[in-house]
């Protein structure tokens, strides 16, 4: 088939790196992805699958009296499988254009494959649902959320007040209730994720609408490394928005991805360039493929009766229909 490439004849398609006298310095505007591996805890892989081990039951204490038998107890211990994707972009370019492009092409498609790809984990990690259009992941939101058809009995999921997709925003309760939930692991560090206009949009203005002593609620709600209820606030800007147009769909996320989520490493991003494959149009194909695996694991568990209900580290707020 045919594979359209970049040429210094074509402006858009790499013309405009090409003199009239310009600057060598490429104007790159590409917002910051690579949230999943920042947060999730990393498993080396040296083949196509890995089985990870998890703890998903303790030791049991009992009251013992003198000279009687101590009850045994067991623990309980599941796998979770890894299993490989491969991601993959390549590029090519024509031979007119790399010998007279003043800026290091090689470089730039580098920089601007790696940042693609990790787009790509974060789509896939997050905001996953199983289909083949996400390598057939699915990521934090979706993995609690499509726990069950019944929402009410996710005890990982707290869901938004009806008409909070017509007024753009949770409450306050809703955002506390999910803290609550966290378990107390030891070690644990969870955060918030959301889209930084979801942050402004929808959660900020319930912030800035408190008043007297709650000011000291917000002090700390706005720069660059924003937390709220006093855990930090990650964007992810692969996640929704906002409320609207996302009815019945989950939007944001406190979790600990690091105990909750395992993220295989078979093989991070590698760069080609081959300059035979396109031999008859005359051009060079950059290519970047890597391997990794991901894993949404300590989801909690699904149950009608509320006092029999375990959320796990990921806690997932979802929209209603309204």
């Amino acid at each position: 088939g045919h594979v359209k490439a970049n040429s210094e004849g074509t402006e858009s398609a790499g013309g405009y790196t090409v003199p009239v006298i310009t600057s060598p310095d490429l104007i790159y505007l590409r917002e910051s992805f690579g949230v999943t591996r920042q947060l999730a805890r990393i498993w080396p892989m040296s083949g196509d699958t890995l089985l990870v081990p998890n703890l998903t039951g303790s030791s049991t204490v009992y009251h013992v009296g003198e000279n009687s038998a101590i009850t045994t107890s067991d623990f309980t211990f599941d796998q979770v499988l890894l299993q490989t994707l491969k991601l993959a972009a390549v590029n090519p370019v024509s031979r007119e254009l790399s010998e007279d492009t003043i800026i290091d092409y090689a470089a730039m498609a580098a920089r601007d494959f790696a940042v693609k790809l990790a787009q790509q984990e974060d789509l896939d990690c997050i905001m996953g649902d199983g289909t083949s259009t996400f390598g057939s992941v699915t990521g934090i939101l979706n993995a609690v959320y499509g726990l069950n058809a019944t929402k009410a009995n996710i005890e990982s999921l707290v869901l938004a007040d009806t008409g909070s997709v017509a007024a753009n925003k949770p409450t306050l309760a809703n955002v506390r209730k999910m803290v609550g939930l966290m378990p107390q692991y030891p070690g644990a560090n969870p955060v918030w994720l959301m889209h930084k206009q979801f942050w402004y949009d929808c959660i900020a203005p319930l912030l800035d609408a408190l008043g007297g002593n709650s000011i000291l609620d917000i002090q700390n709600a706005y720069g660059t490394n924003p937390t709220l209820y006093g855990y930090p606030v990650v964007f992810s800007q692969v996640m929704p928005r906002g409320f609207t147009g996302n009815a019945s769909k989950p939007l944001m996320a406190f979790a600990d991805m690091n105990l909750g989520t395992a993220f295989g490493d078979r093989r991070s991003i590698t760069i080609d360039m081959a300059d035979q494959t396109r031999f008859l149009e005359d051009q060079y194909l950059y290519k970047a493929t890597e391997r990794f695996a991901f894993k949404a694991y300590d989801l909690g568990n699904v149950n009608a009766t509320v006092s029999s209900q375990v959320p796990g580290c990921i806690i997932v707020m979802a929209s209603q229909a309204t």
